[in-house]
């Protein structure tokens, strides 16, 4: 069955608040027996949340937008959140990103597709600028990474929210302006994310591209992404859920990301388990961290106990160019107050290529070591930027990798790690790096079962520039 918006008095001027016409729309949907698709015509329609039930698809024609209205009054909160937690629904434990434009929860067979675009309405939800970090450096295109944000409002709503649904699809729309989140599966089975273009403003807050939650056999091709911060975002944040579901059966292909963040993070928020995903034929580029992963707990979240259990990742086929770090992996704890027994095991980085302006991190920081490492066919090409240049040398980064990394490649606390045809060169003076050890193209410390091109490492070394 298909129903059209416009006859059930939706205008498309721009003006008027839509909201109550695209409820009909799924009403009807909902009473319906068979799955109904709800056509949303060219024009622009302003709106607050739009629910959708089971067996409903929401398409938008090309020339159609979906925007946010600037109010949050006209946005629901996802009520899951609360009930799960057993918290009352002022309660501000928990009330990260509660309210959403267009959401689906418990629910089956959603899909949201078409040519038309959804428009976040973020800049409605953001306040002053704020500095993040050092200094930015202002207009300069060179850096991809400008530590500059804007502070958002009290309340926001995430553009796309789904909650412990199954057999979801989003499609070919285009997506714009989030507010924060743009696209979040919380706790779903079976996600398809196909041929959607993001464009999030870089001095958006909170404005990852495609947050993954706890979340299993979860798809995602074709999609062009900009955004303010991660484009792609790996969780299993289990307290949330109310249940040890995890993040698990992910593939990513044939994809384009550019982030003030990280084109790929996985981890850093949840104690459930990621595993068992895939990512391939991948281009990032103007971003602080190509691949960026975070096993730790942080002091700032007390629900968090362990840290997040990463195992069975791979990467192969990735290009990167102008990014701050093409690797940070980072394993441990914030401070020795936080207990950790979280593990990062079972890494394939294969046919990679990256220009970077830094130096790139894999290790940990205490406890178990990274382990099961293979780097093979592996190309990092170090020019390192100005900005980097002014803070001074570290021996080992923060969670956040800040600090001046001057090696091209640092490993530390590693096991069976080894490296197969790895092309490791940097350009630039280092005058300024004379009273410390000289940069080493390779630097590995604490290291055991290291092996570079068939060759057993001592558990120290480097290889210099």
């Amino acid at each position: 069955m298909r129903i059209n918006v416009r006859d059930l008095g939706a205008v498309g001027d721009g003006k008027t608040l839509e909201t109550q016409a695209f409820q009909r729309a799924t009403d009807v949907a909902k009473a319906a027996a068979e799955h109904t698709v709800i056509v949303v015509p060219p024009g622009c329609y302003i709106c607050g949340t739009i629910e959708l039930p089971s067996r409903t698809t929401l398409h938008l024609e090309a020339g159609a937008t979906i925007k946010a209205s600037t109010e949050i009054r006209d946005f629901q909160r996802n009520p899951y959140i609360f009930q799960t937690l057993n918290l009352p629904s002022d309660s501000p434990y928990y009330d990260f990103l509660p309210y959403y434009f267009i959401g689906s929860h418990n629910q089956e067979e959603v899909i949201i597709d078409g040519d038309g675009v959804i428009d976040g309405t973020g800049e409605a939800f953001w306040e002053e600028v704020c500095f993040d970090g050092m200094p930015p450096i202002e207009n300069d295109p060179t850096f991809p990474a400008s530590y500059r944000v804007l502070k958002p409002k009290l309340s926001r709503p995430v553009v796309v929210s789904f909650w412990k649904c199954q057999n979801i699809i989003v499609r070919g729309v285009r997506i714009n302006n989030a507010s924060a989140y743009t696209v979040w599966p919380q706790g779903c089975d079976n996600v398809r994310i196909q041929d959607i273009t993001i464009r999030n403003s870089f001095l958006g807050p909170n404005t990852d591209a495609l947050d993954i939650d706890c979340s299993s056999n979860v798809i995602i091709t074709g999609c062009d992404i900009a955004a303010g911060d991660d484009c792609i975002a790996l969780k299993s944040d289990s307290a949330r859920m109310g249940e040890e579901k995890p993040c698990e059966h992910v593939v990513v292909a044939n994809c384009i990301f550019a982030s003030t963040a990280c084109g790929i993070r996985i981890g850093y928020e949840g104690d459930a388990p990621i595993r068992d995903c895939s990512f391939s034929n991948i281009v990032i580029h103007d971003s602080k961290n190509g691949l960026d992963i975070l096993s730790i707990t942080p002091i700032k979240r007390p629900h968090f106990l362990h840290g997040t259990p990463i195992e069975r990742i791979a990467f192969t086929n990735i290009v990167m160019r102008n990014v701050a770090r093409p690797f940070f992996v980072w394993s441990g704890t914030e401070n020795d107050t936080c207990p950790n027994s979280s593990y990062i095991r079972d890494l394939v980085f294969c046919d990679i290529v990256a220009e970077a302006c830094g130096g790139s991190f894999i290790g940990s920081k205490d406890g178990a070591p990274v382990q099961n490492l293979l780097l093979s066919n592996v190309r990092i090409h170090l020019k390192e930027h100005p900005y980097f240049r002014r803070a001074q040398p570290i021996d080992y980064p923060n969670v956040w990798g800040a600090g001046r990394m001057p090696d091209v490649l640092r490993l530390h606390n590693v096991a069976n790690c080894r490296l197969s045809s790895l092309q490791l060169s940097r350009e630039g003076e280092t005058d300024d790096l004379k009273t410390i050890e000289p940069p080493a193209l390779l630097r590995w410390n604490h290291a055991s079962q290291l092996v570079i091109d068939n060759v057993l490492q001592s558990s120290d070394g480097k290889s210099f520039a």
